[in-house]
């Protein structure tokens, strides 16, 4: 269910396999069962229930991006909810989320009502990884794009270019949650009668209550790795002069390259992604029109 593992780094798949094994602990002392949702021979979602004494603990629930939204987790969550207290006696079922994910207001349909707040239950040292945006992610990323820019036009942005030739979203992802985003769509840089073609990031956002934790210029460095491994020489950016130096940009006006917005230079930069890929270029730059919703 979680498809950036194949992908990941070797790190990210040791702390995998340490759940597993702990998992497979608790299953042969009888602490817990575990259960898989199919469609048909594919496993498409799955969870734990540890059981302690009258309360039943749900474990790791989680279904695969391209199947959500399809009622899977819902009816994984109800029979396994029901055999916990039928077959063991269970008088309550508890179930952590994350109060600024996708699947709380799910939870409330199902019957489950707020017991508690737990503080930083995702540490510091757990596994961070940066992959691509798969099918299946789009609300949750919707979700922390309109709570990040407190409206919806960022959003909206995204879900107008997603899918769209040249565009690229890459996914922050800790403990199975998505804490940051960031989108890389195509320019064209337009040099008189001559034109050439760039790419250029943003809208990009991370969760509020992560900030402050590295995982914007995280994210920003490994998607650039990323987008440099697709081929791309040059990328622009529109945003603070603060930031986004720490990811080898600098100003663009320099470079006798120009944005069609009015904006400070300070704040309109590019980055040389491959060596020599800025020699001799030159123009204006045009984003898509989807942007112009923004300006």
């Amino acid at each position: 269910c979680d498809p950036g593992e194949a992908e990941a780094g070797a790190y990210y798949r040791a702390f995998k396999e340490r759940i597993r094994a702990s998992i497979r602990g608790m299953l042969e002392r009888g602490e817990a069962t575990w259960w898989g949702g199919f469609d048909g021979d594919r496993l498409i979602a799955q969870c734990g229930m540890v059981l302690c004494g009258d309360l039943a603990r749900f474990q790791a629930v989680e279904t695969h991006p391209a199947s959500r939204r399809r009622g899977a987790c819902s009816a994984l969550i109800a029979h396994v909810a029901s055999d916990a207290q039928s077959r063991h006696g269970a008088r309550r079922v508890l179930l952590e989320a994350d109060d600024l994910g996708p699947a709380v207001d799910l939870y409330r349909r199902l019957g489950f009502t707020p017991d508690g707040t737990y503080h930083s239950l995702v540490r510091a040292g757990e596994a961070r990884m940066v992959r691509g945006e798969v099918p299946g992610e789009e609300t949750e990323v919707d979700v922390l794009l309109r709570r990040a820019f407190e409206g919806p036009g960022e959003a909206a942005l995204v879900r107008a270019l997603r899918g769209e030739p040249g565009t690229y979203g890459f996914v922050s992802v800790q403990s199975g949650a998505i804490d940051g985003y960031v989108l890389y769509s195509p320019v064209r840089v337009v040099d008189g009668e001559t034109a050439w073609n760039a790419t250029a990031l943003g809208p990009m956002a991370v969760r509020a209550d992560r900030r402050g934790r590295g995982i914007g210029q995280d994210l920003m460095m490994r998607s650039l790795d990323a987008m440099r491994a697709h081929g791309h020489g040059v990328c622009f950016v529109l945003g603070h002069p603060w930031f986004y130096p720490k990811g080898g940009f600098e100003p663009a006006a320099p470079h006798a390259l120009f944005s069609t917005w009015n904006v400070p230079d300070d704040v309109f930069m590019v980055a040389e992604l491959v060596p020599g890929a800025l020699a001799a270029r030159r123009g204006v730059v045009h984003y898509a029109q989807a942007f112009q919703a923004l300006a």
